[in-house]
């Protein structure tokens, strides 16, 4: 894969990740119960006990699997790789996308822009060459 079509598919994949985290409208109750605070978002809330919990291995079922389990509270994703230019300089790159609940329960909202989940990522590059 080239690195111009990899940074596209990059492109694609964070608008497409930051398009669903719109705020509340003012009065729209049932939104506004599901607002997190960012402790909340991180796991300091004290509803733990009402999201999924991975505490066995499971059989995998897919294509299902490679998506989001929005009943957990956090999962995340990884893409790692190497390129190698035309003149064989090499790079390594690390992209991972991580998916938070803020509200265990599905939002009622006539929105269609209204979230229950926030997604971030994070991308790392590396020139091995240069060792930087």
């Amino acid at each position: 894969m080239s690195t111009r079509v990899f940074l596209g598919w990059l492109a694609v994949g964070l608008a497409g990740g930051l398009s669903g985290c719109d705020p509340p409208l003012l009065g729209d109750e049932a939104a506004s119960e599901a607002v997190q605070s960012v402790g909340n978002a991180l796991g300091e809330s004290d509803d733990s006990d009402r999201y999924a919990r991975a505490l066995a291995p499971r059989t995998f079922a897919f294509p299902a699997d490679h998506g989001p389990h929005p009943d957990y509270r956090n999962e995340w994703w990884y893409f790692t790789g190497n390129l190698e230019t035309s003149s064989r300089r090499r790079f390594g790159y690390q992209l991972t996308f991580f998916r938070i609940a803020l509200s265990p329960e599905a939002l009622a909202s006539e929105s269609r822009w209204r979230t229950r989940q926030l997604y971030m990522a994070h991308f790392a590059l590396s020139d091995l060459d240069a060792g930087e």
